[in-house]
C-alpha cells in the first residue's frame, strides 16, 4: 500500500501553478491544498473530489486573453475526471460539456480545439473525442469511428459472427475459437458496436456484449471492477 502511494504521489502533477487566466498581465497562483481536497484559483476554491488531484496549464485559444486551467482528480482506480477552468472579469468558469461525464484527460493545442482522451474506454483503448468551444461550452465534434489507439489484441475462445454493419443479419466471417482479434474501433453513432479485423484482413462488426460472451479474458477485464 505504501509503494502504491508513494508512485500515484511520483506520477502526479505540479500542486501549484502560475498563469494569467483573465488576460489583465499578472498571473494568478493555481494551488492544490491536499489536506482540504480543494484547489485554490486566484481567489475562488472548488473542491476536488480525489487524491491526489492534477493540475495543468492549457492555452486553448492562442490570441485570446486568458488561459485555462485543468484540474484533475484521480479515483479509486487508475481513472480520472478533468474539469477545464479560467477567469474572466474576476468570476470563475467552468467549462460546460455535453455529456453527464466529465473526461479523463484534456489536449489543446491553442487553435480552439479541446482533445478529450479516455484511456480505459471499453477498457480496451483510448479513445479520443473532438470538441470546439463555444464561448464556455464545449461542442463536440462527431466522428463516423472513434479510431482505437492503440488497437486493442483480445483472444476468443468461442465462435461469433462478424457482421457487414451494426446490427445487420449479413455475415462478413465466423471466428475461429483460439484465435486473436484487432479491435480497430468503435461505431460513432451506435456506441459498444466495435470494428475488429481478423488476421486473414478480413473486418467487420461485433458488439461489445458478444465480446464479453466469447472471450474469457474480456470477461476477466469486465469483472476486475
Amino acid at each position: 500500500m505504501i509503494a502504491v502511494l508513494a508512485l500515484q504521489a511520483a506520477l502526479a502533477g505540479p500542486s501549484s501553478l502560475s498563469l494569467d487566466l483573465d488576460g489583465d498581465g499578472k498571473p494568478e497562483t493555481v494551488r492544490y491544498d491536499a489536506a482540504a481536497g480543494k484547489v485554490h484559483i486566484g481567489s475562488h476554491v472548488v473542491d476536488c473530489e480525489g487524491d491526489p488531484c492534477d493540475l495543468e496549464a492549457h492555452d486553448v485559444s492562442e490570441g485570446t486573453k486568458g488561459k485555462e486551467v485543468e484540474v484533475c482528480a484521480h479515483g479509486p482506480r487508475d481513472d480520472q475526471a478533468c474539469t477545464l477552468y479560467t477567469l474572466e472579469k474576476g468570476a470563475l468558469r467552468r467549462y460546460t460539456w455535453p455529456r453527464p461525464y466529465p473526461p479523463s484527460q484534456l489536449r489543446t493545442a491553442g487553435n480552439g480545439i479541446v482533445l478529450a482522451v479516455e484511456p480505459y474506454h471499453l477498457r480496451l483503448f483510448e479513445r479520443i473525442e473532438k470538441y470546439t468551444v463555444n464561448g464556455f461550452e464545449l461542442v463536440e465534434v462527431p466522428q463516423p469511428i472513434y479510431t482505437a489507439v492503440p488497437p486493442a489484441k483480445l483472444p476468443v475462445d468461442r465462435t461469433f459472427p462478424l457482421l457487414y454493419a451494426p446490427g445487420d443479419k449479413r455475415v462478413i466471417a465466423n471466428t475461429k475459437p483460439g484465435t486473436d482479434i484487432l479491435i480497430l474501433g468503435e461505431h460513432g453513432e451506435k456506441p459498444g458496436w466495435l470494428l475488429v479485423r481478423l488476421s486473414s484482413g478480413i473486418s467487420g462488426w461485433v458488439e461489445r456484449d458478444t465480446l464479453e460472451r466469447v472471450s474469457t479474458q474480456y470477461m476477466q477485464i469486465m469483472g476486475a471492477g
